[in-house]
């Protein structure tokens, strides 16, 4: 049986803003990976990867091909500031798999910078 378009839509934004929810929580459990790299002299004197990611709220999600992107925003004294995560979409019912991923891809990158 066919489903009016009307109840698709609905169908719709409530997929939406339970994936919304679910990106969120995974984006507020792993957003200061994304500054666990930062060793130069003026992070290390200010902040550390938990206090830098603390104003960063969930703004949005892409899932582009075989990748899950996570955006936070941050917008102080009339600037925007973004912050992204990415993973593979495979991992995306496992969040400890996610934590291992962005962990090990946190310490690929170190390796060729440091």
């Amino acid at each position: 049986m066919s489903k009016k378009t009307s109840e698709l839509i609905d169908l719709q934004q409530e997929t939406d803003a339970e994936l919304r929810r679910r990106c969120a929580a995974i984006f507020e459990s792993y957003k200061a990976l994304a500054f666990a790299g930062r060793h130069d002299p003026l992070f290390v004197e200010m902040w550390t990867p938990s206090t830098a990611a603390a104003p960063y709220q969930f703004d949005r999600f892409e899932i582009k091909s075989d990748q899950v992107r996570l955006y936070g925003v941050w917008s102080a004294d009339c600037f925007l500031y973004t912050l992204s995560l990415s993973f593979p979409t495979s991992l995306i019912d496992d969040e400890q798999a996610i934590g291992e991923f962005l962990r090990e891809q946190f310490a690929r990158n170190e390796q060729k910078t440091g």
